[in-house]
């Protein structure tokens, strides 16, 4: 079981049609890397690579990363004050209509 800061991260999704997806009726899928990271973000203020890493078992993240900001997703990064310590804050999501100031 996967946790984040003492909170379970989610196992699965409620299937929304996706275009790969043919199975009739209410069901679940499992979710991925990036859709992880993409709940972590959404769900605390700050997370740190190491819970990318460590939590999450995301060792690849910034491609995920890359990925939801080409989706146009606002990602600021932070340095911390360790060597190599890195935060990332969502900002603004794809369909906000403006955009969280810091």
């Amino acid at each position: 079981m996967l946790q984040v800061r003492g909170q379970q991260v989610p196992q699965t999704k409620l299937c929304n049609k996706g275009t790969k997806c043919t199975a009739i009726g209410i069901h679940s899928h499992k979710l991925n890397q990036e859709e992880k990271i993409l709940w972590a973000l959404e769900t605390f203020d700050k997370v740190s690579n190491a819970e990318f890493v460590f939590d999450l078992r995301c060792t690849r993240f910034g491609g995920h990363l890359f990925n939801l900001r080409e989706k146009g997703y606002v990602i600021e990064t932070i340095s911390g004050d360790a060597h190599g310590e890195f935060y990332y804050k969502l900002i603004a999501r794809p369909n906000d209509t403006q955009l969280a100031l810091l």
